[in-house]
Formats: structure tokens, sequence, C-alpha cells
């Protein structure tokens, strides 16, 4: 299997039970809060916090809130219960587990065993052999250090 192909086996079906286990719990929003709570926002929250993008839809007052109602400054899965945000917390951390993607992004290559096999080569042609070296000449005796140079011997 493939690197993409393998992600969407593993993943995408605990992404799925999470989409459903928020939308059970915040069932009361979604039926309360029709134009914030929609499976397609909570959607898209819940693979922004899988792919640690931060990004969000934030939350705007409902419109039988009335004039007076003020948004929050915050995101969208701000106004969730705890128990959902615990779901997006775990989401997370499954998104930031999953590895490094060694075959999809060309930036990120990494090698395979099999790119570092040498193949054989012809052995090389036997070298002619080496003419004898010359004896060195021998080297001078040292001359002995004088008296106050510094130098000790």
């Amino acid at each position: 299997l493939t690197q993409g192909k393998w992600l969407i086996l593993r993943d995408a079906p605990l992404l799925f039970v999470a989409l459903l286990v928020i939308c059970l719990i915040e069932s009361a929003n979604i039926t309360s809060d029709i134009a914030n709570f929609n499976i397609f926002n909570i959607a898209f929250e819940l693979i922004s916090g899988y792919g640690n993008v931060g990004l969000s839809l934030g939350y705007t007052c409902p419109p039988a809130a009335g004039p007076s109602c003020v948004s929050p400054p915050y995101s969208f899965s701000g106004v969730w219960s705890p128990w959902s945000k615990l779901v997006l917390v775990l989401v997370m951390l499954l998104g930031r587990h999953r590895g490094l993607p060694d075959n999809i992004d060309a930036a990120i290559s990494i090698p395979h065993r099999n790119q570092f096999y040498l193949q054989p080569t012809k052995p090389a042609a036997p070298a002619a052999p080496a003419a004898p070296a010359a004896p060195a000449a021998p080297a001078a005796p040292a001359a002995p250090a004088a008296e106050g140079s510094g130098v000790r011997g």
C-alpha cells in the first residue's frame, strides 16, 4: 500500500467515528442552533484539528438571540462541550503522530534501502610491478640547542 492509501485506511475511519461522537455530544446544540452547528462546520473543525492547522470558522450569535448578543472572540470549537473538546484534542494528537510522508511529498524524500545497493563492477586489470624505490638518504643529526634560547631538550 502507498502511504496515501494507508493514511486513508487507517485514519479516515477514526475521523468518521470522532465526527459521529462529537455530533452525538453536541446534538442539543445541533437542533437549537442550525446556523452554526451543522455537520460541515464540525467536520471542518475536526479536519483542521487533524492537520494541526489552527484554522476555524468561528462562532456567530444565532439569529434568535437578538441584537444584544455579542459573538465570542474565539473559535467555533470553543463553544463545544468539554467532552467534544477532548475528542478534538485526541484527533489533534492522532494527526500530529501520523508520521512523515515518505513518498507523497517530494520535498521530504527518505531513500529506500535498494537505492544504496552497489552493482558489482568488472575487476580492474592487474597493475604493472612498481620499480624499486631508491634508498632514502640518512637524516642529518639535530643541532644541540643553545643555552638560554628557551628551547628545552
